[in-house]
């Protein structure tokens, strides 16, 4: 997404709003200290992901049990 272009369905219709940031406290994402996020949206199909604005804020992820990596 954030090269402009939608994972889902190839769109090149990709906005992001820095501004209207999606916060998340340790309740949610259980890292911890709040985390704070960027919005993009596919115009096309709706698809939304949100990625940390802070990569640091990262780093308790690989040290959580309940985290766990994704095999493909």
């Amino acid at each position: 997404m954030k090269n402009g272009h939608c994972p889902m369905c190839k769109s090149g219709e990709v906005y992001a709003n820095p501004t209207a940031e999606f916060r998340a406290g340790p309740d949610l994402l259980d890292l911890g200290d709040q985390v704070t996020f960027t919005p993009y949206v596919c115009r096309s199909c709706g698809f939304t992901a949100f990625y940390f604005q802070d990569m640091e804020d990262m780093e308790d992820l690989t040290k959580d049990e309940a985290w766990q990596k994704v095999s493909q």
